[in-house]
């Protein structure tokens, strides 16, 4: 039986995923710790009804390990729950997140404590909007939400987005043990992602490249063919040549076609 106190939040689990794994965890409204298990594929919790964090793991202990658990009442009190982004995540993290390399690893880690903190641990999947995805793209531009605090490009932007969106859409294709998909569809889907701008490049007029090429043969024959090659196939070529003064005005935008170092 494998036991384990996640990291960042309060949250001990004892047991094996998709064999008898138990969690308790404290209620976030009233501080009461829960007990959470599955029972014929659905995800069934109760309150274990007191705050003693040290009785509540050798409760999920002995859970894990078959032993039932009751209200003081004789009565069990078991009804499912709404699938939460917090929840979402756990199982993500737990099923597809250790498929990833290291790095996609700390990325996932990162992110989900990023969305969680900004839309929040108990917000409903479900229920996230366009005016969600306008807020967070708001928010990460200006730098209120991230690891760092500081502002980021639309394309770091961009790729936050996409990974909330590959969560949900294997949430929405991905089924419990009853055949009941997580969530029914992604919210987001069809939403439009910042995009980062291109840079526009300026090209030589033909009277420019004219007028270099006449002097091209001066500065150097290689500059003379990088020219031509640039010129003919519309590509930036790189080259390093070496120019006198006399030259250097002649020369002054050939990185306009050619990277000249």
């Amino acid at each position: 039986m494998m036991a384990r106190t996640k990291r960042g939040r309060r949250s001990y689990s004892a047991g094996e995923w998709g064999r008898n794994r138990v969690r308790v965890f404290p209620d976030p409204k009233t501080g009461l710790l829960q007990i959470e298990w599955r029972e014929n594929g659905r995800r069934l919790s109760r309150s274990l009804k007191h705050r003693d964090w040290a009785r509540a793991k050798r409760q999920a202990d002995e859970a894990a390990a078959g032993f039932a658990v009751h209200e003081p009442n004789g009565k069990a009190e078991a009804e499912p729950e709404m699938l939460t982004l917090e929840r979402l995540f756990d199982i993500y993290g737990e099923e597809v997140t250790p498929t990833k390399t290291d790095k996609s690893r700390r990325y996932d880690r990162t992110a989900m404590r990023m969305f969680l903190g900004f839309f929040g641990r108990d917000r409903y999947p479900a229920t996230l909007s366009q005016r969600d995805w306008d807020r967070f793209i708001q928010a990460r531009r200006s730098g209120r939400v991230g690891p760092s605090g500081k502002p980021v490009s639309d394309r770091t932007t961009e790729y936050d987005l996409r990974f909330l969106i590959a969560v949900l859409n294997w949430a929405a294709k991905s089924r419990d043990e009853k055949g009941r998909l997580l969530l029914d569809s992604n919210p987001l889907r069809g939403l439009k992602t910042p995009k980062e701008k291109n840079p526009t490049r300026v090209v030589l007029s033909e009277g420019e490249y004219q007028a270099m090429l006449g002097v091209s043969r001066q500065v150097d024959w290689r500059f003379h063919v990088a020219l031509v090659l640039a010129h003919e196939t519309g590509q930036r070529v790189p080259v390093r040549v070496n120019h006198d003064r006399e030259s250097s005005k002649v020369l002054q935008d050939c990185t306009i076609c050619v990277s000249c170092r």
